[in-house]
């Protein structure tokens, strides 16, 4: 049954669905209050287990983060852009530089998301390759059921 039908028939607020991403597990629940509403399988950045700290390091963000748009994308079905960098994260991007951990002139990145992959290769998920600079990625069936159900603003945890 689609996510959104299963949307509509819990009778679902606007802002009611939030989304928990487990790195370590490589899953993505779809959840409502305490309650998990759909898993979906799938990959992280090439580096699946290190927290982004700069552009190109490969590693998918963790903390709590936004969906700050949300639209159609040629190569990945559709993309849901998270509003990463945070405050927070830039504020550990600053430290990491300070301490020496990563190089003075490094930036921090940005155009973090969830999205598909390309046409063909639903595989990577199935195979748990991860693949992506950063983003989370689904098969392009799932990603397509998640789209309609997440807005501008849903709530998405990336946890270790």
């Amino acid at each position: 049954q689609p996510l959104a039908d299963t949307q509509r028939q819990l009778h679902l607020a606007h802002g009611g669905i939030w989304l928990q991403a487990h790195k370590a597990r490589h899953t993505l629940q779809v959840m409502h209050g305490t309650r998990t509403i759909r898993t979906y399988a799938m990959v992280l950045g090439f580096d699946p287990v290190c927290d982004k700290r700069r552009e190109g390091d490969g590693c998918t963000p963790e903390g709590t983060f936004r969906t700050r748009a949300k639209y159609p994308h040629r190569s990945w079905t559709y993309f849901m852009w998270i509003d990463s960098p945070t405050a927070e994260s830039q504020r550990l991007h600053k430290a990491a530089k300070a301490a020496g951990r990563i190089p003075k002139d490094a930036t921090i990145g940005g155009e973090v998301g969830i999205h598909g992959v390309p046409k063909g290769r639903d595989a990577l998920i199935a195979h748990r390759e991860d693949w992506t600079l950063g983003c989370l990625s689904l098969t392009n069936r799932d990603v397509a059921d998640l789209y309609p159900v997440v807005q501008v603003g849903t709530r998405i945890v990336i946890k270790p």
